[in-house]
């Protein structure tokens, strides 16, 4: 009759394969990512402006009427987006948040007539917005979770925005 101890072993043993085993297959059955960011993006949208923040690809998609941030993840698979659902491409000022597997991003975009605008973080700090590739759109773009004080400078004449976080 084997020992207790050596029941344990294969016990162990056995269990560790199980294990191995389980996360083989997870890896192996997960969709396959895009070699390029790009390739991820839904064929109706196109990037108006871009940002990257803790290896995250930022963008602000559009279509048609619409417009979204969406967020590019590389993994061992390759690349993959997450997003936040459309709102009106005339938005002067969308606040959003973005998180996957622990990474978190925090972004104002939208769409104004005039320069890019200037946010200022809940925390205090500012930061110049970047003008996209389309007339009017912005993105200013922060890796971790930050809330969004106000915007400034939005629109002509420039006008603040309150976004309602201290």
């Amino acid at each position: 009759m084997p020992s207790s101890g050596r029941l344990t072993q294969v016990a162990l043993g056995v269990a560790a394969a199980g294990v191995l085993s389980a996360a083989v297959l997870v890896l192996v059955l997960a969709p396959a990512g895009h070699d390029r960011v790009e390739d991820a993006i839904p064929r109706d949208a196109r990037v108006a402006a871009r940002g990257r923040a803790d290896g995250v690809e930022v963008l602000v998609l559009t279509s048609g009427a619409r417009m979204r941030l969406a967020a590019g993840y590389e993994d061992i698979k390759g690349w993959r987006l997450t997003s936040t659902p459309y709102v009106a491409r005339t938005e002067a000022v969308v606040w959003a948040r973005l998180s996957r597997r622990g990474t978190n991003v925090s972004a104002v975009y939208g769409r104004i007539d005039g320069p890019p605008p200037t946010v200022v973080w809940a925390d205090g700090r500012r930061q110049q917005a970047v003008a996209g590739s389309e007339s009017g759109v912005y993105l200013a773009v922060r890796a971790g979770t930050h809330g969004c004080r106000q915007v400034e400078g939005v629109g002509q004449p420039p006008t603040t925005y309150d976004c309602g976080d201290e």
